[in-house]
Parts: C-alpha cells; structure tokens; sequence
C-alpha cells in the first residue's frame, strides 16, 4: 500500500511537472513582433481613411466654393450679358448694313431712326400695361387698408390724367432733342465711315459726359477729370489718323470721311448730353415715387424723340423720297417695313437687358462688360466688313481703352466715397436722434 501511494504521488508530481517542462522547453512566441505587426496592420488602415478624408475634404472644398461662385444669380446675369452682347453687336451690324451706300444703301437713316422711336413708343407702353409695376407712381404700402389702395389708386389714375407741361419742358423735351442728336448723327455717319472708326469715335462720349457733368454742377472739377479729357481727346487722334482710305465707299474722299468722323464726334457730344438730362430725369423720377427703370424712360422719350426726328428727317431727306424709294417695289412693302423695323425690337430688348444686368450687379459690371463688347464689335467689323487698323490708330485703341478703366476706377472710388459720406451722414444722425 505505502508503495502504491509513493507510485501514485510520484505520477501526480510526474504530471505535475510536466507543463512546467513543456513551458520552459516551448520557445515563447515573439510578442513584440506581433506587437509591431498588429500596430502595423492597425495603423496601415487609419493612414488610408485618413487620405480618403482629406481627398473627400478637398472635392467637397472645391464643389462648395465652385457652388458658392456659380450661382443662380451669376448664371442670369451671363445670361444677360450674352443677350446684350448679341443685341447690341446685331444693331451696330444692322445699321451699318442699311445705311451703308455699299450695302444696302437707305438713304433715310433719320426717317428710319424716328420710325423705330415710335416703334419703342409702342411696346413700352404695352410692356407697362402688361406689368403695372414698374408704372410710375405706382409704389402703395403694404399696411395700407383696401381702402387707402383704392384711394390711392384713384389718386395716381388722377395724376396720370393730368399732364405737367412744366416736367416735359423742363426735363423730358431736352433729354428728348439730346438723345435724338445722339441717335440720329451716329446712324447717319453710318453712311460715310468705317463700324470700327465709329465705335472708337463714339468711345470719346465719356469724355463729354465729365464735360457736361462739370457744367450741370453733376460733378466736380478735378486733375483726374481733366487727365480722363485729355488722354481721351489723343486717343481718339490717333485712332482716326489715316483712316480716310478706309471707309466704306472708298471713292468718297477725305470730305465724306470728315463729314462721317464729324457726325458721330457730334453723336458722342450729344451722348454725354443726354446722359446728364437722363441723370436729372431719373432723379426727378425718384422724388416722385417713381421707378427707376428704363422702360419708364423709353415710355417717357420716345414720343418727343420721334416726333423730333421725324420733323428734322421731313425737312432733311424729305417723305416723298421716302415714300417713292426703289426697295419699296424691289423688296416688296411688307418685307421692306420688317428691314425698317426689326432694329426697333433690337433695341428694345437690348435696352431690357442691360437693365437686368444692372438689377443682378453694380454699374461698375456694367461699364466693364461695354468696353469688351466695344473690342468684341471692332473684331466682328475687322471680320465682316474687312475693317483695318493701322499700328497708329492700334496705339490710340489702346490709349482710349486704358482711359475707359481709368475712368471707371474714378466712378467705382466716387461711388465708395459717396456711400461712405451717406453713411456717416445716417449714422450722426442716428445719434444725435438716441
């Protein structure tokens, strides 16, 4: 018995022993090995999701800012811009197609013009019956009772019926007779000079709209109007300088050239007049709760204007010649009143969309999309009617191009320095009202 109970214990102690011998002859795992590969195949994944994150973070960047920048309103208003490029471009082309004795050859370009003033006459006035909003003296507050409407109402109908002798000869007869010399001499010079001696003529108005500007006390007198003046005036020498080869009848001679440059020299002067009588109309509009919108001021102009231009086109080309005019037989009548009318409706579409361009953006917007349209015409010109510039008359481009930022610059920083004096002005007297 006693050596069946040493066998017993010595077997337990035997087994006992045993996991210790297998432990201390086992060769132990490296643990730090797999410590490092576990941190190695842990981390592998965290640097991939962390590069996926930053691409993610960077196209969600891109797509927010792009977001950001192509907005509704920046796609209306290339919209718009395009439209008034094509407008605008389809006009200058027109015209110059009409009027041009090497084309089709109207000798009528004042008729014509106060044809299309009657014309804008006509839709304005169905474009304010279609959309009473932009009426003038229409605005009624929106807490007025049914009542104060109706009165209201009642009240501008009454004051509509009333014509202000006083208001038409004081400001809608000038702005009238300055916008048809506008219109009327630059259509006429059609017939005599080159489009692209014409658009880089005609970019000389800015410096008679300082002019006039000084001496309706519109603006005041400084060394940066005064060097607009001058760098304006040489550019427009040199621009002209050895163009008279170039116009469009080649046969006419130096004194049909200077007849044409006169004309729209003249078109440009009565421009700037016209822009300081369109300056005080739109602010008389707006002490009289009016809209300032253009198509209340075409509804305002174009009577007088086609009454104006008429007259003068009755006493220059005379209506029998009009009337008795080869294209009416060669084209037939109704062909012929579409050739006449159709830049009415250019012009009037145009006139709509630049005023949505300057309801989607500042006026500064506005200036600098003219000066491209102004290279965009000349290089449709060189194109189709074989226009050429000379390096001299190439300098003076860019001499009057330069002068047109100048010129906006000046009118951006003046627009800035008013609404600073405007809001300095409010907030004193803010204060002084605490």
């Amino acid at each position: 018995m006693a050596e069946s109970g040493r066998a017993i214990n010595s077997s337990q102690t035997e087994i006992h022993r045993r996991p210790s011998i297998i432990s201390s002859n086992t060769p132990k795992p490296d643990l730090n090995i797999d410590e490092n590969n576990q941190a190695e195949s842990s981390e592998a994944p965290l640097i991939s999701n962390n590069n996926e994150n930053d691409d993610d973070d960077l196209k969600k960047s891109i797509h927010s800012t792009t977001k950001k920048f192509i907005t509704p309103t920046i796609i209306q208003l290339i919209f718009c811009i395009l439209g008034w490029y094509v407008f605008s471009l389809t006009i200058s082309l027109y015209n110059k197609w009409m009027f041009d004795k090497s084309k089709l050859n109207l000798p009528f370009p004042i008729l014509i013009t106060s044809f299309h003033q009657l014309l804008l006459s006509i839709l304005s006035f169905i474009t304010i019956k279609l959309k009473p909003s932009i009426r003038p003296n229409q605005p009624i507050p929106s807490s007025s009772t049914y009542e104060e409407i109706e009165e209201n109402q009642q009240q501008n109908q009454n004051e509509n019926q009333k014509f202000d002798w006083k208001f038409y000869l004081v400001h809608i007869l000038p702005c009238a007779m300055a916008s048809s010399g506008d219109i009327g001499s630059g259509n006429m010079s059609f017939r005599f000079i080159s489009l692209t001696t014409y658009t880089m003529v005609k970019s000389s108005s800015i410096a008679f709209v300082l002019l006039f500007g000084v001496l309706f006390k519109l603006e005041k007198f400084s060394l940066n109007l005064l060097g607009i003046v001058l760098l304006m005036s040489f550019g427009v020498m040199l621009m002209v300088d050895n163009d008279k080869g170039q116009t469009s009848d080649s046969d006419s001679g130096s004194n049909h050239f200077y007849l044409g440059f006169g004309l729209v020299l003249m078109s440009s002067c009565m421009s700037g007049l016209r822009w300081v009588f369109t300056q005080l109309l739109l602010h008389k509009n707006q002490q009289q709760k009016g809209k300032k919108n253009p198509i209340v001021t075409i509804y305002q102009l174009s009577p007088s204007m086609f009454l104006v231009l008429f007259l003068i086109g009755l006493g220059i080309e005379g209506m029998s010649n009009f009337i008795n005019a080869s294209i009416w037989s060669e084209r037939g009548i109704l062909k012929t009143l579409i050739l006449l009318l159709f830049p009415g409706f250019l012009v009037f579409f145009m006139t709509i969309f630049e005023f949505a361009i300057l309801q989607r953006a500042q006026v500064i917007t506005l200036s600098i999309a003219g000066i491209l349209k102004e290279l965009l015409t000349i290089l449709v010109s060189s194109i189709i009617f074989k226009d050429r510039l000379t390096f001299i008359n190439f300098i003076g481009l860019l001499i009057t191009l330069f002068d047109i930022f100048w010129y906006n610059y000046y009118r951006y920083l003046e627009r800035i320095r008013k609404e600073e004096e405007e809001t300095r002005e409010r907030n004193r007297i803010e204060l002084e009202n605490v």
